[in-house]
Parts: structure tokens; C-alpha cells; sequence
């Protein structure tokens, strides 16, 4: 808002975004004039990421965590939660633990979330907690497992999350937690991607 009242009325506006939730699509209405709509149309996850399910309690999540985390061995994760005090909790959780992890989300300040991210991208700290901050714009090269701690409620949200991994063409492995509850999120997850989701079993 302050950035458009310093502009001229004349102008050419232009806007993009990864996805039009409600509340991107009221901003645009109040922002543009008889706006040419472009739609790219759904994209699907990529051909490189192994994806699919763990069923797990709510209550032995963090247990689940630590192990795919120690499965991964040298390679870096960044795990998803849906807010920012569950991303805390997590981050706090696996701090405690003695990993090196750091953490994203929308009350950092932009120096922090810079240092976190240099941190992470260096893989001083190979385990990344984030919200849906992360989720789009991210480009972070050899990401090994993307980890949705926390199943997201929009299905597109599900696709970029997960791409994250798997990119350049290389391989990338996602898991989704599903706990009770969950079930009416992944029916639309993967109604929007077409297919069912495996379920992957974690030692």
C-alpha cells in the first residue's frame, strides 16, 4: 500500500503468483483495473521426487522426525509445519537433541531469516524447520528430503512444498505425515495431483 501511493495513477500494473488463494485474489481486485488474466494451469510434482505417506499418532510425530532425519545421513531436510509456534516446538525439539537445525517463519526478522538460510544452503545446518514461508520461492540446491511434519490443508500447497526436492533433475524423497483427522486433506491433495499416495514404512 505504501509502494502504490507513491506511484503515478497512470500506470501499467502487473502481478504474479504461485497460487490465488481468496485473499491474493481480493488483493489483486483492489490493486488492478480490467486486469488480463494469464493462468499457467496446475503443475503436478515432479517426475524425480519419490513421494508418499507415514500414518502416525500425533503424539509420536517427533519420534517419526528423528528417525527419517537419521536416515537421510549427510544430505540436508527441511521440514514443514503449519505454524509458527508448532515450528518452534520442532526446532526447539531437535535442538535439544544436539542437531543443527535452524529455523523459518514469519516473525523473524529478514536478517535472521537470511542467516538461517545461509546456514542452511552452506549445510552448517542440514535440517531446516519452516512454515509455509518456505514453501514457495526457495531455491535451495540438493535438498535431500522435504518432511511435511504437519499434512498442509491446500493442495496446491502440498506440490510446493515438495518441490522443494527433486529439483535440476535430480532425485528427492517427501514424506507427509497423516494422523487421524487428516484424511479429508489428503483425499483433496490427492485428488489435485491425480493420484493416490503411497504409504511409505519407516523402521
Amino acid at each position: 500500500k505504501k509502494i502504490v501511493s507513491a506511484l503515478p495513477t497512470q500506470r501499467q500494473t502487473m502481478m504474479f503468483s504461485a497460487t490465488m488463494p481468496e485473499s491474493v485474489q481480493a488483493l489483486a481486485q483492489r490493486r488492478l483495473r480490467e486486469p488480463e488474466i494469464i493462468d499457467l494451469g496446475h503443475t503436478l510434482p515432479a517426475e524425480t521426487i519419490e513421494h508418499a505417506i507415514v500414518t502416525v499418532r500425533s503424539s509420536a510425530k517427533p519420534k517419526l522426525l528423528r528417525a527419517l532425519l537419521d536416515g537421510i545421513g549427510e544430505g540436508s531436510a527441511l521440514v514443514f509445519v503449519r505454524t509458527k509456534a508448532r515450528a518452534k516446538a520442532v526446532w526447539f525439539g531437535l535442538q535439544k537433541r544436539g542437531l543443527e537445525c535452524e529455523l523459518l517463519h514469519g516473525d523473524k526478522k529478514q536478517g535472521a531469516r537470511t542467516r538461517a538460510l545461509a546456514r542452511f544452503r552452506a549445510g552448517e545446518a542440514p535440517v531446516l524447520v519452516a512454515t509455509d514461508l518456505a514453501s514457495r520461492g526457495l531455491d535451495v540446491e540438493g535438498v535431500a528430503m522435504v518432511i511435511n511434519y504437519d499434512i498442509p490443508t491446500d493442495p496446491d500447497t502440498y506440490v510446493h512444498r515438495i518441490g522443494r526436492t527433486g529439483r535440476s533433475e535430480r532425485s528427492g524423497v517427501a514424506r507427509t505425515f497423516v494422523s487421524r483427522g487428516d484424511l479429508g486433506d489428503l483425499r483433496a491433495i490427492e485428488h489435485r495431483i491425480g493420484a493416490r499416495l503411497a504409504a511409505a514404512e519407516v523402521p
